[in-house]
């Protein structure tokens, strides 16, 4: 609970806005967002669902406006680029 109320001017208030974005920022922010919740220890399995999740409004249009194979593909990709190499320890 913050220690004081918000005030209407607070530089530190979030804001939310959409702005214009084709394609390529859709597979940008795409991969950014799996990237984010990788790291915090999401499987694929729980990174499709967040997609399919109709709760998370920006993951969702994406899956709903590109498809299901989009969003698998981008996660896929993710996934490869993240898993360590084998021949990271040599």
């Amino acid at each position: 609970m913050p220690e004081k109320e918000l005030e209407g001017d607070d530089p530190l208030e979030f804001v939310g806005m959409s702005i214009p974005a084709g394609p390529k920022a859709d597979e940008e922010m795409t991969k950014a967002v799996v990237e984010e919740f990788l790291l915090t220890g999401f499987d694929r399995e729980r990174l499709v669902r967040l997609f399919q999740d109709p709760f998370y409004a920006g993951t969702h249009r994406v899956w709903a406006v590109r498809g299901q194979e989009f969003v698998e593909r981008v996660i896929d990709d993710v996934l490869r680029e993240w898993s360590p190499s084998p021949q990271a320890g040599n």
